[in-house]
């Protein structure tokens, strides 16, 4: 079963990726009504997957006009990110007005 969820996970996130959409996964955990918190390293097993939703983040109106502006003035604008390369590529396009 949980190498059914993970291919289905990994198979939504590329159909969404190209599109510019950022991929959050949502999962629950049941805990004991008296544990107070959880660490990071209690969540390693017995997670449910709910599913994963694609999340559009487009570029700002100003920092389109902004690219715009510098490009017409000769400077070479260059984009660095932490998103995945599909993602920021689909961005870029967004960014530079398309």
């Amino acid at each position: 079963m949980r190498d059914l969820l993970l291919c289905s996970m990994l198979c939504n996130d590329a159909a969404l990726r190209p599109r510019g959409e950022r991929v959050l996964g949502f999962a629950l955990k049941e805990v004991p009504e008296d544990k107070a918190c959880i660490s990071f390293a209690g969540l390693d097993e017995g997670l449910v997957l709910l599913g994963h939703a694609g999340v559009i983040d487009p570029p700002r109106d100003e920092a389109k006009q902004a690219i715009a502006e510098c490009s017409g003035a000769g400077i070479a604008v260059k984009m660095i990110t932490g998103d995945h390369g599909f993602t920021a590529r689909a961005i870029a396009g967004a960014g530079a007005g398309g």
